[in-house]
């Protein structure tokens, strides 16, 4: 069998990791990017003729970096797109948000790199009243459609077919640029070293005039043709990063039109009607401490009706088996009560924790996975931006009430290092699993049945701690300026409320710090 490296792309919230989980299974690896800390993700499968490893890229909206100060995703799926690692992209791509999903596409079309467009999403398209029509769409692309709801699994065959028959892409001219943007493009792309293919270098002389910082570091000498390029175009036109943009979105509009029946897919009527109680100025607070609340009475509950079964089984195995071992082959006496009492007794001291804490991670996967967690973070954004934060910092910070790890190295995702920094520096004040089981054993030793209210207190006086943190750090490190999560396209998109893939909630990743 042939070996293949695919690199999978897609915006953030399209399903990417879940059709991830569908084609890898069990076989993944977890790293960091050579240089930074940000997760790359590795899995294994096989197609009828090849061996493939899949590369699993950060989500992005656009591969454009416009500030030095922006997440690194962007930086890092264009490189390595831009490296010549991967043999095929797979672009996956929501059904139900499918003008916005486009933009991403349409670059990596113009790269010229051979490309599969995983259509996802279509069930809840469907819900909205959204057809597509896949043959159209592939022909306008140039490039393989496959539609699917990888939730399901409905459509992985397919896709592992398009996979076996992948080639080049057919040579479409997608978007219709201006002429002196071409002409200069084409004057940049000249400049640039000739063991690059002319399209990837016409793609990044035209990434350059746009304002991608990260372009002109990669097109080497030359960025120094830059200033001349812009110059000539300044008496053409008042803006070159607008008019390519406007070029791909009137493209974008364009294949809309013909493919769907609506450019925009408007949210269901159940999700219109949840997000006017949800978001409401407000309900939306006092709701978010309900559903915090009920997460932490589930978790308490339920987890502890599993502990006695959890701490029985550890006795029985981890202290009576290890000393039924040592006496059954004769261990000294020191020995056994060393491996029994020392090494067992460790082990059962923090076992019967773990229902508790698996509740914790379930419930907060639940709730990321169902669309609610993005709300929260709107919700809470009036409250983040008064510590000069945008609300997007408070998914880290949610994250940290299942473990403080993942919260810190979720704080990545933001887009300025002063929005990281401060979120940092506020995570560990965030209750985490571990914390909940202790809370729990006082809770229960002290309060009785008003547990569940002193560990949800424990909890509210964390976040206030957070708080009380964040004006003092911002104050010694920085200037108060914060974006608000409404601005631009960096911000959280509300996508339609949606029933969670249930194994990916209980999936290694969820549950192991290390892996997340």
């Amino acid at each position: 069998m042939k070996k293949l490296t695919i690199g999978l792309i897609g915006n953030p919230n399209s399903g990417k990791t879940t059709l991830f989980n569908q084609l890898t299974g069990a076989r993944q690896r977890v790293g960091n990017w050579a240089g930074v800390t940000v997760e790359r993700k590795e899995g294994q499968f096989a197609t009828t003729d090849h061996q493939v490893t899949l590369v699993d890229l950060p989500g992005t909206y656009s591969l454009t970096t416009i500030s030095s100060q922006t997440s690194l995703d962007e930086q890092i799926a264009c490189h390595y797109i831009l490296s010549g690692d991967a043999d095929l992209l797979i672009n996956v791509v929501d059904a139900s948000n499918l003008e916005r999903n486009l933009y991403l596409t349409l670059q990596l079309l113009e790269l010229g790199i051979p490309c599969i467009v995983a259509l996802n999403m279509l069930d809840i398209a469907e819900k909205q009243q959204v057809r597509i029509d896949v043959d159209a769409l592939s022909m306008r692309l140039g490039c393989p459609v496959v539609p699917l709801v990888s939730t399901r699994g409905r459509g992985i065959e397919a896709l592992k077919l398009a996979i076996d028959r992948h080639n080049v892409n057919d040579n479409v001219e997608l978007v219709h640029y201006a002429q002196p943007l071409l002409r200069e493009a084409d004057f940049l792309a000249d400049a640039m070293a000739q063991e690059m293919p002319l399209q990837q270098r016409r793609w990044l002389g035209l990434q350059m005039l746009e304002g991608d910082i990260y372009s002109q570091a990669y097109a080497g000498e030359a960025a120094q043709n830059l200033d001349t390029s812009l110059a000539r175009l300044k008496d053409e036109m008042d803006d070159p990063a607008l008019h390519i943009a406007d070029a791909r979105y009137q493209c974008i509009a364009a294949i809309c039109d013909v493919v769907s029946n609506t450019l925009t897919a408007e949210p269901s009527r159940f999700t219109t009607a949840v997000d006017k109680i949800i978001l409401n100025r407000f309900l939306g607070l006092p709701i978010f401490l309900f559903v915090m609340y009920l997460m932490f009475l589930l978790a308490i509950n339920i987890g502890g009706a599993l502990q006695p079964l959890f701490d029985a089984g550890s006795v029985a195995i981890f202290i009576h088996g290890i000393q039924w071992i040592g006496y059954t082959l004769h261990f000294p006496d020191w020995l056994t009560i060393f491996l029994a009492q020392g090494l067992g007794g460790g082990i059962n001291t923090v076992l019967p924790l773990v229902p508790q804490i698996g509740m914790m991670y379930l419930f907060l996967s639940f709730l990321e996975d169902s669309g609610y967690m993005a709300r929260a973070a709107f919700v809470m954004d009036r409250l983040m931006q008064a510590l000069g934060l945008p609300g997007k910092s408070f998914v880290p910070l949610i994250v940290g009430f299942g473990c403080n790890v993942p919260s810190v190295m979720g704080a990545r995702t933001l887009d300025a290092p002063r929005e990281r920094l401060m979120t940092i520096m506020m995570a560990p004040f965030m209750s985490c699993g571990a914390r909940l089981a202790i809370f729990a054993v006082f809770a229960a030793a002290f309060f009785g049945q008003n547990g569940a209210l002193a560990v949800f207190s424990l909890y509210v006086l964390g976040i206030v701690m957070a708080v009380l943190t964040g004006p003092d750090a911002e104050t010694y490190y920085y200037a108060r300026r914060s974006l608000s999560i409404c601005d631009g396209v960096a911000g959280l998109s509300r996508t339609a409320y949606q029933e969670p893939y249930y194994p990916d909630l209980a999936t290694p990743e969820r549950f192991c710090p290390a892996r997340r």
